[in-house]
């Protein structure tokens, strides 16, 4: 027997929905490394091929003390080479068709306008895809390795370096040998979920054709050594990337645009402000003058720091709002104080003490939706649908190597 009072139940077909006005991004978006040194380094706008820097990295050693009316020193010439900065293509597209356009025209058909919603996100996506490369990468496109063999028709890849931190559902990607070629029998991969820190799954019908094998390495599709270089790759002695910028920094001669690595073999340590003194001065000692700007790393070890400070009483971490809304922690050594900023995307178990103004960013053109024709966007031939793509050509590049430390090893424990 129905009830004879109305209530919510009862009344239910009568009730609307309430729906809050904006849709909610359930992701971070602070790229705050891209962000200081976009603004912090050099920036150049450049016409031609590559970018050449004029590195003077010998002085003349035709000096010496000799008695009087001795033999003048033998002369000599001071030693130089050309660096070369050669951009990176970055791309992002988007696709709708018509009548999503129309059926979102309006808030009463939508939460946002589909074109909007389209482009806003192909931006943001394409800056983080740029601020992962910069903050993270070494222009291979490295994303994880793989850790173990993966059989044909399988599709759970166990990863590793860094894990699957970087990876995505619905991203695109391919396997790649040490040299960055695609293994031929494995294209059109992409990826179905994320199932822990190590795991992931293809999508379903897309079997390895003739099997992963262990050590490869996963790339976005298309993309094997053709990233954006970043601090992991300039922050470095040539382990992670032996030639940078057209150099080979591990060849005898050239050990002048090597950065300072402080590693302890393959076991992670405490971090004390010992080592944090050390890594600081060791740019100064070896880059003949010069200190960090600013000392990036994850969260965990930013965090630490401050504890460290903290423990010892009379000293505290003192902690501002940078510009762009992220915070920092002060550092102060012999040539005074640096921030110490945390950024997600930074590498695992290091710490980077960075020369800033040793970094530039040559750009052909910044980000930008292309319309060179006229149109953003273009008709698809055949099709009620219109498609739109970004472009952005630029590197990061250096003056100088020697001026930066990583400090490695460090346990996040």
């Amino acid at each position: 027997m129905p009830t004879s009072y109305a209530d919510r139940t009862n009344l239910d077909a009568m009730f609307k929905n309430f729906y809050e006005p904006r849709i909610q991004g359930q992701y971070h978006k602070d790229t705050p490394l891209l962000s200081r040194i976009r603004k912090r380094s050099k920036p150049h706008e450049f016409t031609g091929k590559k970018a050449i820097i004029a590195a003077k990295y010998r002085r003349s050693q035709a000096t010496a003390a000799v008695g009087e009316s001795g033999s003048l020193p033998t002369a000599g010439y001071p030693r130089f080479a050309n660096m070369e900065v050669d951009v990176a293509y970055q791309y992002g597209t988007i696709k709708a068709t018509r009548p999503s356009m129309k059926a979102s025209r309006n808030s009463a058909g939508a939460w946002a306008q589909v074109l909007t919603e389209l482009m806003d996100d192909i931006r943001e996506a394409m800056n983080y895809n740029l601020a992962r490369q910069i903050c993270y990468g070494d222009g291979t496109g490295r994303l994880a390795q793989v850790n173990g063999a993966v059989a044909q028709g399988a599709t759970t890849v166990t990863v590793d370096n860094p894990g699957t931190r970087f990876l995505q559902p619905d991203m695109y990607i391919d396997i790649v040998n040490s040299a960055g070629v695609q293994q031929a029998s494995l294209t059109g991969l992409q990826v179905a979920s994320i199932t822990s820190s190590t795991q992931f799954v293809l999508s379903a019908g897309v079997v390895p054709g003739g099997g992963i094998t262990d050590n490869h390495y996963i790339v976005r599709a298309g993309s094997a050594e053709k990233e954006c270089m970043g601090i992991g790759g300039i922050a470095d002695d040539g382990t992670r990337k032996a030639s940078l910028q057209g150099i080979n920094r591990t060849t005898v001669g050239n050990e002048w645009l090597q950065s300072n690595l402080l590693s302890n073999g393959s076991t992670n340590r405490p971090l004390t402000l010992d080592l944090i003194d050390q890594a600081y001065l060791e740019a100064e000692i070896n880059g003949e003058g010069g200190h960090p700007s600013a000392i990036y790393s994850k969260h965990v070890h930013q965090l630490r720091y401050s504890q460290l400070l903290r423990a010892e009483r009379q000293f505290s971490a003192e902690r501002m709002t940078l510009d762009g809304g992220w915070e920092s922690v002060k550092y102060t050594g012999p040539g005074g104080s640096c921030d110490w900023i945390a950024d997600r995307l930074y590498r695992d178990n290091e710490i980077g003490f960075i020369c800033e103004e040793d970094l530039g960013f040559w750009e052909l053109t910044p980000l930008e939706f292309v319309d060179d024709d006229g149109q953003i966007l273009k008709w698809v031939t055949g099709k009620d649908e219109f498609e739109a793509y970004m472009a952005s050509y630029g590197q990061l590049g250096a003056h100088r190597g020697n001026r930066h430390t990583v400090l490695q090893q460090i346990s996040e424990s």
